[in-house]
């Protein structure tokens, strides 16, 4: 196929499927819905709180059956020139009435990294973000291990945190909902966990006194994390700057005594590779590209963090054969 046919085929795929699938929208697709436990059994869904409305965990993942399939690959592809922060979060926790969560406080034992990348177009090529994303800039914060600091990590109170704003291989890709305001010398960021699909990537866990509990997304059979069902409400705020971010994670957790807050601030510092350009009324790039794959990190939490090499060189492969004429 020429390249003129395939950038036709390519727009005409873009045109139909323009921006976040709407969650109260059914799939209509080829692809398996991958149905789910939707949630615990201290959930408001098991206790059929009326506030839910139409919650599903449903949210199938982008197939060789679907025309957006070739959207899959787009955060493979586009976070070789997102902006990196390295740093440290530390946990707070708030007892919100009577239970066995006490306050208290903790440095994670492990190293953190930030993800601020663009939805808007992208020079050269028609990946872009905001084929599944509404949201004005992209966001991923996770941590990476192994830099366990023995005392730290048998603490009484002790807890870490993982999110990501949107998943380009789900069909309903926007997970959260985000908006920036130029400020100072960067932006003021915020914004909230919305969807009540099931998504990866989202997940907490704490440590406080007797109080324990882990909401993670990669064992979906018995504990993932989604709204409404193990967290009442997840909020972010923060200031990012090219040179450095300050980000604040804030989740009412639902279904233990006393309903605790858990509220985690991630400061840190940029890295060499792309960066945070505030030349635009929302976040972008440089997009110049981390042709090393570095992250000055061991290694990471799920399989979301930029590895080193081989995939790089066949994305860029990919973007180039979709080079809209």
């Amino acid at each position: 196929m020429k390249t003129s046919a395939v950038a036709s085929v390519v727009l005409y795929t873009v045109l139909a499927h323009a921006g976040a699938r709407n969650e109260l929208e059914p799939y209509t697709g080829g692809c398996e819905a991958n149905t789910r436990p939707i949630c615990a059994q201290s959930s408001k869904m098991a206790l059929s709180d009326p506030s839910l409305g139409n919650v599903t965990a449903g949210n199938p993942t982008r197939c060789e059956l679907d025309a957006d399939y070739w959207i899959e690959q787009t955060d493979k592809v586009l976070n070789r020139i997102d902006a990196l922060y390295n740093g440290t979060t530390k946990m707070e926790s708030k007892n919100n009435g009577a239970g066995n969560c006490p306050d208290g406080s903790s440095t994670s034992s492990y190293q953190y990294q930030l993800r601020i990348g663009s939805t808007g177009k992208i020079a050269g090529t028609n990946l872009t973000r905001s084929l599944y994303d509404n949201n004005p800039f992209y966001m991923y914060l996770t941590w990476f291990y192994p830099a366990l600091n023995e005392n730290t990590a048998n603490a009484n109170t002790t807890g870490d945190v993982y999110m990501v704003s949107s998943q380009s291989w789900f069909e309903y890709g926007q997970q959260w909902n985000l908006s920036s305001t130029k400020s100072g010398d960067g932006f003021d960021i915020a914004g909230s966990l919305t969807t009540h699909k099931y998504s990866d990537i989202q997940g907490l866990w704490y440590r406080i006194g007797e109080c324990a509990s882990s909401f993670s997304s990669w064992d979906y059979k018995t504990d993932f994390l989604i709204l409404d069902c193990n967290v009442m409400s997840m909020t972010m705020k923060g200031h990012i700057s090219p040179d450095k971010a300050e980000i604040v994670i804030t989740a009412v957790v639902y279904g233990r005594p006393g309903n605790p807050t858990l509220t985690w601030t991630f400061n840190g510092n940029s890295i060499p590779g792309p960066k945070l350009l505030t030349t635009e009324a929302n976040p972008i790039t440089d997009g110049k590209l981390n042709v090393t794959g570095s992250t000055g990190a061991a290694g990471t939490a799920s399989g979301m963090g930029a590895s080193a090499g081989s995939w790089a060189v066949a994305g860029l492969a990919m973007l180039a054969s979709f080079v809209l004429l």
